[in-house]
């Protein structure tokens, strides 16, 4: 770009007194003017376009972030700012992100693409509510999966639930001795279609053992309740009314026969709707699961295939769910809200349940005894723009496919790996309208796919993705809390790319920004070329480098590469350096990655500046271009990759500065020093969340 342009703030064209616009290699690219004082433009957040002078097209976009007024004779009003696009990038924190095992690629989809979490959070498809008990009702944490026997505290208000001892009120004895739990606060979880799941481990009866009182600790289950109204919650013998459904695992002590029943009380009637024989143990984990459609009702023990239903019975309009235990001690695990569904599979193992997929959990799964496939029908069309499977995938890498439908027929595939590595597979696309999702093995041994979860498109898209690179293998990455930009610049340094914004506004990531243009663009001494500085540094010289990829031990994967003429020649100054990647897995790449870490510190680092007369037609050249320059002076002439340019305007002035460095040297991955080391060796030893493939 010319720093001949014509500048626009707020959508109206100025005379700028002062111009200077840097473009750099990576982002963010940056602008300051002083214009002329006027009380009606330049404020913060104003766009300042800079468009080929005499035409329509756009350099570049920028907001104003700062505004101020220059004492001086004319009183300028002084305004700075950066790229829309990086500014943009700026505003969204990452509430949390882990990938693990994921092409780079995929994780930029996630991070910048309209599916990503803005600050509100991601919302999965068809989710009211889930809660896998991250804390106890005293404050004291429990680590995710661990179980729990109760969450909140009615007096306190923590957690979700409001408890109710029914210990002491007369809703005749199919009610007795029943202490339940219910949502509390959330208005939008009412509703007649959902499911409700929550894993229950019956672990006593009574105070300790099996009772021989028929009456007390045998009721285990799940809840729905419509109204309650009670002048002081949760204290027995104080007024109050209630219309509930319980699904319960009920055990008789004195038979010792038991069975899944269904009670309701509703208005002023109470009654038992029907049970069926289950024999079901103490100290054992029950997948419990409600499912409320219409009218119609069914309890269900997942794991052990038991189902009881009910139909043309259900008298609400809306509820809400929660747990309930008799006297007997329970604990309860992964409590989950969402909208009804149903899953389809082409086969299921023994010791497995196609619902695992949607249960919220990672610590269910579903799988085929051969290779096969797992298929959502949410009932009804979504909007769709994101899609998360999580599976038990081989070191080696297994067949994996994610399509979505419309209406079941037609059938649009988002991803298909041959070999997919990684236990978590992400895949991100324009919103559509999706009614059904297929998760697809192929072929090969089977292996458990815990959970496939669905994302809308959020609103307000931070950025449009332009051009990607490529990588040759998955990575680790982690974004915790930071906002986008920093994710973004942090992922483009690790893979040693270049993240810029075009005019338009995309984002582009690059292992090499710019083309090469050293036969068309030189910058001379006598012509074109002013003053320049030349600086040879050489403290990061560099005889002897260990690159170090995946593995531990006698598995670890490494490298070296030596070049004993750097030692001979800079005895001083030459130093030996390990280098740490895990996101090496291959020998011949991190081979490559060590040579070319020795071959761009074999030598003192070549930096030049220089001012230079712009003289060619805008858009010829940009930073990240390979560009000839020829200064005698200082013994160059050669190709230089350009690292910064800075344009500048003052009083009808244009000149520009470079900042430039040999090309060899422009494509050095960045130094990870000791600070970076401990930080991996922490990330590599803490789990980065509780999932199956970290415990």
């Amino acid at each position: 770009m010319s720093s001949r342009v014509d500048t626009y703030v707020a959508g109206t064209k100025r005379l700028p007194v002062f111009f200077k616009y840097t473009e750099d290699i990576m982002l963010p690219h940056s602008f300051e003017l002083e214009l002329e004082p006027e009380a009606a433009y330049g404020v913060a957040n104003d766009l300042v376009e800079f468009k080929r002078y005499g035409t329509s097209t756009v350099e570049f976009t920028g907001v104003i972030e700062k505004r101020g007024l220059v004492d001086s004779e004319d009183q300028t009003i002084k305004v700075s700012g950066r790229d829309q696009g990086s500014c943009k990038l700026m505003q969204y924190p990452l509430d949390r992100e882990t990938f693990l095992g994921t092409y780079p690629e995929r994780i930029l989809d996630c991070l910048i693409y309209n599916a990503l979490a803005q600050a509100a959070g991601m919302t999965q498809i068809g989710y009211v509510f889930a809660d896998q008990f991250l804390g106890d009702v005293e404050g004291e944490p429990a680590q995710t999966g661990d179980w729990f026997w109760r969450r909140g505290h009615w007096k306190k208000g923590a957690g979700y639930f409001e408890g109710w001892d029914l210990n002491t009120r007369d809703l005749s004895v199919e009610f007795n001795n029943l202490c339940w739990f219910a949502r509390r606060n959330v208005a939008a979880e009412n509703r007649t279609n959902y499911a409700v799941f929550a894993r229950v481990k019956p672990i006593s009866a009574g105070s300790g053992g099996v009772t021989d009182d028929d009456q007390k600790g045998r009721r285990v289950g799940l809840t729905l309740y419509e109204t309650y109204d009670g002048s002081a919650e949760g204290i027995p013998g104080q007024g109050y009314s209630i219309n509930m459904y319980a699904g319960c695992l009920f055990r008789d002590p004195s038979s010792g026969s038991a069975w899944i029943e269904l009670c309701k009380s509703y208005g002023s009637s109470w009654s038992r709707m029907g049970n069926t024989d289950y024999d079901w143990d103490w100290g054992k984990e029950y997948h419990l699961c409600w499912l409320v459609n219409g009218t119609n009702i069914s309890f269900r023990v997942l794991n052990e295939n038991k189902e009881f239903s009910v139909n043309n019975t259900c008298e609400w309009t809306s509820s809400r769910a929660g747990m309930m235990f008799g006297l007997s001690r329970a604990e309860f695990r992964d409590f989950y809200v969402r909208d009804l569904l149903t899953i389809t599979a082409s086969g299921t193992a023994t010791g497995y349940e196609k619902e695992a997929v949607c249960d919220g959990s990672l610590f269910s799964a579903w799988k085929e005894n051969s290779a096969g496939w797992i298929k959502i029908n949410y009932l009804a069309a979504k909007s769709i723009a994101r899609i998360d499977v999580f599976a038990d995938i081989p070191t080696a890498g297994a067949p994996l496919k994610i399509e979505t439908s419309p209406n079941d027929s037609t059938w649009t595939t988002r991803y298909d790996a041959a070999a997919h590595k990684g236990n978590h597979a992400v895949v991100c696309f324009a919103a559509a309208s999706i009614q059904y999702i297929r998760v697809t093995q192929a072929s090969g041994t089977p292996y458990p796919i815990r959970e496939i979860r669905a994302y809308p498109a959020q609103s307000g898209q931070v950025i449009t993705l332009g051009t990607v690179g490529t990588y040759g293998s998955p990575i680790e990455f982690r974004a915790d809390y930071e906002q986008l930009y920093t994710a973004v610049l942090r992922l483009a340094r690790q893979l040693a790319w270049n993240a810029y914004v075009a005019p338009a506004g995309t984002l582009n990531l690059v292992s090499e920004r710019g083309s090469d243009k050293s036969g068309s663009v030189l910058f001379a001494r006598g012509s074109n070329l002013f003053g320049a500085t030349r600086e040879l540094e050489g403290t990061d010289l560099t005889w002897k480098v260990k690159a170090l990829g995946r593995g531990e031990g006698t598995a670890q994967l490494t490298s070296t590469k030596t070049d004993s003429a750097v030692k001979t020649a800079y005895p001083n100054l030459a130093k030996a350096r390990v280098y740490v990647d895990k996101t090496f897995d291959d020998q011949t790449l991190l081979d490559a990655w060590a040579q070319t870490i020795l071959t761009a510190n074999s030598t003192p680092r070549d930096r030049l500046s220089g001012v230079i007369d712009d003289t060619y037609a805008a858009d010829t050249w940009r930073a990240g271009d390979l560009v000839h320059i020829h200064e005698s002076v200082l013994g160059i002439d050669g190709n230089y990759r350009i690292q910064r340019v800075t344009r500048y305007m003052i009083g009808g002035l244009d000149y520009a500065e470079i900042e430039a460095y040999p090309s060899s040297q422009m494509k050095l991955p960045e130094f990870r020093d000791l600070s970076d080391l401990l930080v991996d060796m922490v990330n590599r030893i803490k789990p980065l969340e509780r999932t199956p493939q970290s415990g």
